[in-house]
């Protein structure tokens, strides 16, 4: 498959002496046995019955994101999108091989070896007819995929050939496919030709037919198989074709039936000296030219490095044999972001190397009131503290009061570490007092205080006041708020009723909004008809220069994504149908990084104080396999604290500096390279509660559903049941208790 250079450096959180302790060299064939028996010991532990992935998550090649700039021609990137379309089959059979059943294989992604390891392997290998022998650690070659199962290997190269289906096969289409056949088959022999000198000395003096089998396969995700029908029959055995997707898990069993792979009794002669085979060709896997870094293999560690590239808003690859992506920009391209001695707001102080076009309409908006709308993970917060930085930065008079609403101040953390970095003063007040106290409390602190930034943190018993927003402005505190959508009491009605008064108060400072009203909790009761009928009128009302729309998620992966976009449909369409056009805009995806697969745990049983170890046993091991590293850390976040706090508590004991927890009601800044949901149904089954939970969830999500209350266990799992068989079917693995 193709390969491109993403922009940015992948940089890992450790230091240079922390590197060499996961590396070694390596260049004997001892050697590989050694470190592979190591690194699988370490990662290749089957605690469940689902293949071992080797990345844990698809590699990262063509990344972008391409939508044709209005009235340009729509062929325009036909070339980048079809380099796109071509990496993407890669990931459906990435996806595809997650699913096989009962498999307790290991499967390893674009598996690469030099020509040193190849000649490792082939004993037979002759150098003095050999040119290749002089630059030995050059690639000699590599396969998209390797599959180690219990008896046998199969090799897998991914070819892209979409044809209509509807349509007649062209000459011009047939030469296309049968030379991208051949390609595959050629690439797969030069492989296989590798593995079979390494089964020829691993099971050396072992029967021929009781040695392990090795498969080629050419997979074509996007091509009907009757486009192969004037194949030969071995060559038809040899091709996956789109057919063969859907249902994965039963073409892959049905091979068995066809004898394609060999059956006979394993003896335990056997099974050590294919589990030798595998351990050498993990080695290879993790090892670059002769260095093998074992890290290669870690979940956190893959976790981490795609949340770098997530964080920096790397999500477009730079060659000069590439146009570049119209719908992404540098942030030193963005002029309105440059301030004093070159310093560029985003990138030097929030450590973002690329925004979206839309990003920077947002950011160069210069209402001064204005209302970011946007999804989950579409930006809005990184443009609200771009703007907060730019207004304290352009005057040295001038001060800004930021409203979040949270119950802890992980959440504050976030805000804090960017206006650290850009040099500002800041400091967090809590209002968790009734509504006759919290006025004047906060103004008083506000105006009082010495810090350019005020963030004030809002608890959910809070019952916030209007007045004090609008006479902070008259003081010319410019005023920014996030997540709008948690705001209770009558701040939130006043907001909405006293449109005219913010307008004419603008005109003094800022006030900017953000707010994303699909995470507001519990959006499916009715009593919250009516502020939706509110925060729909206001925005309906607001003059559409004040309002600027985000679509495009950039901060989770593409997979989390997917699974959004289709709970915030569900969402719209059952919900939310009258304010669809103007509150709820859709996700749209951002760019095509993916990350490892969505796992769901569903609990059929009852779970209450005196037998909580199902959801214990499965918490815990879901943080060891995300705690075997030193680099990454984890979010919990629970819709109740019946039962769960206790046992989250316990952990985070042990853990104490890579996990963190908090409710889902408060839970609107947070986010996380990777999330534990703990979804108790018997609290209340709402899919605007779920949507929040994940959406916390840059990079890798585990759910774990579970009801401590029998009246609710069958309605809840039914609900959620249907929504897992109708939307996620193909996107994430449930794993079911009963």
């Amino acid at each position: 498959m193709g390969k491109g250079k993403q922009s940015g450096k992948q940089k890992g959180d450790q230091s240079g002496t922390d590197r060499e302790k996961t590396t070694c060299e390596m260049n004997t064939l001892e050697e590989y046995r050694n470190k592979g028996r190591e690194i699988c010991e370490k990662f290749c532990e089957f605690k469940d019955q689902y293949p071992i992935m080797l990345p844990p998550a698809p590699k990262q090649t063509y990344i972008d994101f391409y939508k044709d700039e209005e009235g340009a021609s729509s062929s325009k990137f036909d070339d980048e999108k079809f380099k796109q379309a071509n990496y993407e089959a890669e990931v459906l059979t990435y996806r595809a091989l997650e699913r096989l059943p009962e498999e307790r294989c290991v499967v390893l992604h674009s598996f690469k070896y030099t020509h040193h390891q190849y000649r490792i392997c082939d004993k037979s290998h002759d150098r003095r007819k050999c040119d290749q022998c002089k630059g030995m650690a050059a690639q000699k070659t590599e396969c998209d995929f390797v599959v180690i199962g219990k008896n046998y290997v199969v090799i897998i190269e991914v070819k892209n050939v979409p044809i209509d289906e509807d349509s007649e096969l062209t000459e011009e289409q047939r030469k296309e496919l049968t030379g991208a056949l051949k390609g595959s088959l050629e690439q797969l022999e030069k492989t296989k030709s590798m593995i079979n000198g390494l089964v020829e000395q691993v099971f050396a003096g072992m029967e021929a037919d009781h040695q392990c089998s090795i498969i080629c396969l050419s997979a074509f995700p996007n091509t009907s198989r009757d486009r192969f029908q004037n194949m030969d029959e071995q060559t038809k055995k040899q091709i996956l074709c789109k057919e063969d997707f859907p249902d994965f898990s039963s073409w892959w069993k049905q091979q068995y039936v066809l004898g394609s792979i060999c059956s006979f009794v394993q003896t335990e002669a056997f099974l050590a000296k294919h589990q030798e085979m595998k351990q050498v060709l993990v080695a290879i896997y993790c090892t670059d030219k002769n260095r093998c870094d074992e890290l290669k293999c870690s979940l956190g560690k893959a976790i981490m490095d795609i949340d770098d590239e997530l964080k920096k808003g790397n999500i477009t690859f730079l060659s000069k044999n590439r146009l570049p992506n119209p719908n992404v920009m540098k942030a030193t391209d963005i002029k309105s972001a440059n301030i004093d001695d070159g310093i560029n707001i985003f990138k030097d102080m929030l450590g973002i190397e690329y925004l979206t076009v839309e990003q920077r309409d947002a950011f160069n908006r210069d209402q001064n009131l204005l209302v970011i709308n946007g999804p989950a993970g579409s930006g809005k917060t990184i443009i609200l503290l771009a703007k907060i930085i730019k207004v304290i930065k352009s005057n040295v008079d001038n001060r800004a009061v930021l409203y979040i609403f949270s119950d802890d101040n992980i959440s504050c953390k976030r805000y804090q570490d960017a206006l650290d970095k850009a040099e500002i003063s800041n400091e967090v007040i809590v209002n968790n007092m009734s509504m006759v106290y919290s006025r004047e409390y906060t103004e008083q602190v506000v105006l009082e205080s010495e810090s350019r930034v005020v963030i004030v943190r809002i608890s959910s018993l809070s019952r916030f006041t209007y007045n004090s927003v609008t006479k902070l402005m008259y003081r010319n505190i410019h005023v920014f708020i996030d997540d709008w959508q948690g705001m209770r009491g009558p701040l939130a009605r006043k907001m909405f009723t006293e449109r005219d008064l913010l307008l004419t108060v603008e005109a003094l400072t800022n006030c900017v909004i953000a707010c994303d009203f699909t995470q507001a909790y519990n959006l499916e009761l009715s009593s919250y008809k009516k502020r939706r009928k509110r925060f729909y009128s206001f925005l309906k009302n607001l003059p559409p220069e004040r309002i600027v729309t985000l679509s495009l998620n950039l901060r989770n992966t593409s997979d989390i994504t997917d699974i959004l976009s289709k709970i915030r449909e569900h969402i719209i369409l059952q919900v939310l149908q009258e304010e669809r056009d103007v509150t709820i805009p859709m996700i749209k995806q951002g760019h095509f990084i993916h990350g490892p697969q969505i796992v769901v745990h569903v609990i059929y049983k009852i779970i209450n104080e005196k037998d909580f170890s199902v959801v214990t046993d499965i918490l815990n091991e879901e943080l060891d396999k995300l705690c075997n590293t030193d680099v990454i850390k984890i979010g919990i976040v629970y819709n109740t604290r019946r039962i769960i706090q206790k046992v989250i508590e316990e952990r985070c004991s042990v853990d104490n500096n890579k996990i963190e927890w908090c409710n889902v009601k408060s839970c609107y800044s947070a986010e996380y390279p990777a999330v534990i949901v703990l979804y108790d149904v018997a609290n209340y089954v709402d899919l605007s509660i779920l949507y929040r939970q994940i959406s916390r969830a840059r990079v890798y999500c585990v759910v774990i559903l579970y009801s401590s209350d029998d009246n609710h266990i069958f309605s809840g799992f039914e609900k959620l049941n249907n929504m897992l068989a109708e939307y996620f079917e193909d996107s994430i693995r449930v794993m079911r208790y009963d």
